[in-house]
């Protein structure tokens, strides 16, 4: 894990690389329904070019412009439209390198892969000192990133006691409780500190999320509905 704060690396070396070695611009062929990981379907769908900028950037060189095979060319690019009639195989695009070589846990809002709707999921994480906060307190505003699904949340507090460092959520008793949570809104991103153990001590959190602003690309299947079984 590796964790970017002030450009100085905290927490460890990155872990183990999984990219599968293609360049980006490949085109595979896949008999599935849907694109392989860090990859798109060449159906001449308009994307982000902010979520898609290595892909972007390989049109702009090979071809002179971004928007080579559509968009707008500022904000938004277009994959090549390859489908065949009648065919049960999908081309498809090599777009981002994978998700599990890069340097993912940043102070900025990273992508790190595709939640189960098929809507990008992002990571950001947040450090700061523990404020008394014994009746909850903001501590970022988060509104800006538009959260859909909160598909993970966790985070560290150096305590600087006999206990040493402590995840949060931490309880001990009522008097000594820390914990980070996100307001019904979806706008603000809270902690609430009881106890001299967390009161003004460094901390780290970090959010796994899904925007509301991004489409929803992958239709709910029966393995996601009624709690079916796998």
């Amino acid at each position: 894990m590796k964790l970017i704060f002030n450009g100085e690396e905290y927490f460890g070396p990155r872990g183990p690389a999984g990219p599968d070695g293609t360049p980006i611009g490949s085109i595979i062929s896949y008999l599935g329904r849907t694109a392989p990981r860090d990859y798109l379907t060449c159906d001449g769908g308009e994307y982000s070019i902010s979520d898609y900028s290595e892909l972007a950037a390989f049109f702009q060189k090979e071809f002179g412009s971004a928007n080579h095979f559509g968009g707008d060319g500022e904000s938004t690019f277009a994959v090549p439209d390859m489908r065949q009639a009648g065919s049960t195989m999908l081309h498809c695009i090599k777009a981002v390198e994978s998700f599990q070589a890069q340097d993912v846990y940043s102070m900025e809002e990273r992508r790190i892969g595709t939640w189960i709707d098929g809507k990008p999921l992002y990571r950001k994480t947040f450090v700061g000192v523990a404020p008394n906060a014994p009746n909850g307190a903001e501590i970022a505003d988060i509104s800006a990133l538009s959260l859909g699904t909160i598909a993970n949340g966790y985070g560290w507090i150096d305590t600087n006691t006999s206990d040493g460092a402590m995840y949060i959520p931490y309880t001990i008793d009522t008097s000594n409780v820390c914990y980070v949570y996100i307001s019904n809104d979806k706008n603000g991103l809270m902690i609430l500190t009881r106890g001299s153990s967390f009161i003004g001590k460094n901390f780290w959190y970090t959010i796994e999320y899904t925007k509301a602003t991004d489409p929803t690309t992958i239709e709910p299947s029966a393995a996601t509905q009624g709690g079916a079984s796998l």
